[in-house]
């Protein structure tokens, strides 16, 4: 498959997600990760939309749920036969039902690293960091996976904060704060490799954006879900129907989902009897 037509997948699985179509956007993103299992972005996209489904809303049972030894079981029961990157697409089917699954997520790390896929095994571990609160070894890992990355300056602060909270006693994260990762960034600095760390930097900032702007497209849709449920109960008021339906068709509207929105208000004149929830929906429908 080639890069266009590869590019292509990502573009139609965001643009069903954005839309709303979870159904089609999880067909694809799978499908478009076969060929690019390095893409920590469009990883972090996939994972968002599992973590998005109703099942999911309290992420710390999920967590604890995958620290038992069952779920540890349930790992390596998985990757027994598994060799290559087969065993990052084991790990994912696991996450299917538990998108918090932590040692399927450090599993899929673990063999990202040893293929240099640098930025995958940064974003697993940033976000082990923030459901675990900076537990100890997501934060250890963390900070080496940016040290493996030649991002010196951040793994230098990760792993002092590391040493800030559990101690100086692991003798080769103090032999990366208090020399090499010094002597990592003093030799940049002098040979003019600051300004392309930098970038490396900006360009992480960006990704954190774009995870940022998933996280807010979630709790959309989140609410869709939540206002869709509202307008369908039957046994909740008139006014409180048109109300959820008034809301929902402004969240499809701004999501360009028209179709969607026109349908929404033509449903919502039927329940009402409103003239301006038909007038609404004969003009999404134009």
């Amino acid at each position: 498959m080639g890069d266009s037509v590869t590019g292509a997948l990502l573009s139609i699985a965001r643009q069903y997600a954005r839309t709303g179509d979870r159904s089609s956007a999880f067909t694809l993103y799978p499908l478009y990760l076969s060929k690019r299992p390095d893409d920590a972005v469009a990883r972090y996209e996939y994972r968002s939309l599992q973590r998005g489904k109703p099942e999911f809303a309290n992420p710390q049972e999920w967590i604890d749920a995958s620290r038992k030894s069952i779920a540890q079981n349930q790992v390596e029961k998985r990757l027994q036969n598994a060799s290559g990157l087969q065993r990052i697409t084991e790990c994912e089917a696991i996450l299917l039902g538990n998108p918090y699954h932590m040692v399927a997520l450090e599993a899929i790390a673990k063999e990202a690293g040893q293929r240099n896929f640098h930025d995958l095994v940064i974003s697993i571990y940033e976000d082990l960091v923030g459901l675990t609160g900076g537990e100890q070894n997501p934060l250890r890992q963390l900070g080496l996976a940016y040290f493996a990355a030649q991002r010196n300056e951040k793994a230098l602060t990760t792993l002092k904060e590391f040493q800030k909270r559990y101690g100086h006693d692991d003798q080769q994260i103090e032999q990366l704060v208090s020399k090499e990762l010094p002597s990592r960034i003093a030799a940049a600095e002098k040979s003019g490799i600051r300004n392309r760390l930098k970038d490396a930097d900006r360009a992480a900032q960006l990704e954190e954006a774009e995870k940022m702007n998933w996280k807010r497209r979630d709790d959309a849709d989140m609410k869709i879900v939540e206002l869709r449920g509202k307008f369908e109960d039957a046994g909740s008021s008139e006014d409180d129907r048109c109300r959820a339906a008034n809301e929902l068709i402004k969240i499809l509207v701004s999501r360009n989902a028209l179709a969607d929105a026109a349908q929404f208000a033509g449903a919502a004149a039927e329940v009402s009897g409103s003239h301006d929830f038909r007038k609404l929906a004969a003009k999404l429908k134009v």
